[in-house]
């Protein structure tokens, strides 16, 4: 049976873009499960390149002389794709156009209508807050796919699901998880903050973060995982978690872990603002303006002497996720090819 090729339009590097690329391999191993390949398009960090690899995917890189879409299009010709799915802030109309001209179908992904205009067969918003206000400026044929239903989980995650108890016994570790890149350093600001909580830390250096060795020398004492692959292993182990407010709230909401949250860009905020409001994450703030350590871990150790509210941020972000989101999403992508 002839594979069908999809071709993931995304960037990463040290300062934006890993939940992006994390949300793409999620999307990548759903289309894989369909007997499908898929190629990786744009700047993908070196730590990254084998997690593409595993999933029997290849990576492509952009030139700088020649515009966006144009390229785009011509590698998906060249590669044979039946789609292409751009995942990102910069694919505006002008990125659209040239893809939409060479007849291949277009998906864009993004968090609150960054891109603008869309002429494109399917927008992606996997967020809480996703509405049709948000995409005012769309063709006839354009088609939404908005809310958790459809957030990309990856199969690691599903697969530690189905591992997760109640969570319900006291906090004796908790997870911090602040990004592939983490390009504020909140990572940095927590270990470098001497008044440890009560609790110990299990902390995961995202492969775009180039601190690794920093972080060992200022906290040799703390648990330090570095570019893993097997997150819910280790959030499996903790009672509590202290997250950005990215596609990370998903993973944790099915694994049971509960979730102190902060957000780090522009994008996070209304996310982090509605789950809040849902009852779904402890939200710290936006990090940017209130990245305090010692605020940060009061909060945490009042959740940590609050069972109660620990169990209702589960059960509220429980009710909100199912974690089939990739496999409707490629069954949509399947309809327009």
């Amino acid at each position: 049976m002839t594979q069908r090729v999809l071709l993931i339009r995304a960037d990463a590097g040290p300062t934006l873009g890993t939940g992006h690329l994390m949300r793409m391999l999620a999307l990548a191993e759903a289309w894989g499960a369909r007997n499908g390949r898929f190629v990786v398009a744009g700047a993908v960090p070196p730590a990254f390149v084998p997690r593409v690899a595993a999933l029997g995917g290849s990576v492509v890189d952009r030139p700088g002389d020649q515009p966006d879409g144009e390229w785009t299009a011509s590698t998906a010709r060249r590669l044979g794709a039946c789609v292409v799915v751009a995942d990102g802030y910069g694919f505006g109309v002008e990125f659209q156009r040239p893809i939409i001209a060479s007849g291949v179908p277009l998906m864009v992904v993004d968090d609150n209508g960054e891109n603008g205009e869309y002429l494109s067969a399917l927008v992606l918003n996997q967020n809480v807050h996703a509405s049709d206000s948000q995409y005012p400026r769309r063709g006839p044929q354009t088609r939404l796919l908005l809310g958790p239903r459809y957030a990309l989980i990856r199969k690691e995650i599903l697969e530690g699901a189905r591992r997760a108890n109640s969570n319900d016994g006291p906090v004796e570790r908790c997870l911090v998880t602040l990004g592939g890149a983490d390009p504020l350093d909140l990572t940095g600001r927590l270990l470098r903050y001497t008044d440890r909580p009560s609790f110990s830390l299990c902390v995961l250096v995202g492969g775009a973060n180039p601190r690794l060795a920093e972080y060992e020398r200022v906290a040799p004492e703390i648990e330090l995982v570095f570019n893993t692959n097997r997150f819910s292993d280790f959030a499996l182990r903790c009672q509590l978690a202290f997250a950005g407010a990215g596609g990370t709230v998903w993973e944790l909401a099915l694994l049971n872990v509960p979730s102190a949250v902060v957000a780090v860009a522009d994008n996070q905020v209304q996310l982090a603002e509605r789950l809040a409001e849902l009852g779904a994450v402890e939200y710290l703030g936006d990090a940017r303006v209130t990245g305090s350590p010692d605020f940060w871990i009061e909060r945490l150790e009042a959740l940590a002497r609050s069972p109660t509210r620990r169990r209702s941020l589960i059960d509220s972000a429980r009710a909100i996720v199912d974690g089939a989101g990739a496999d409707r999403v490629v069954e949509t992508l399947l309809e327009v090819v």
